[in-house]
């Protein structure tokens, strides 16, 4: 029997900034690009989904990600 993978975005011992990273470096691009059209637009603010874009870009930037945006 082998040990299961440990998921830091699973652990809700981890603080949340820990889990989010976790995560997103798990994520394809395109289930990032799928997360982000799933945002409903009557409940979604302006400032929302500004701040949410704003977070990938910062996010993306630090990894390879952005490399293979151009």
């Amino acid at each position: 029997m082998t040990e299961a993978e440990y998921f830091k975005f699973k652990d809700p011992k981890q603080p949340i900034g820990v889990r989010i990273k976790d995560l997103m470096k798990r994520m394809t691009l395109e289930e990032k690009i799928g997360q982000m059209t799933e945002i409903d637009k009557k409940v979604a603010s302006n400032k929302g989904v500004c701040h949410c874009v704003e977070w990938m870009r910062e996010c993306c930037s630090k990894t390879s990600f952005s490399k293979n945006m151009g």
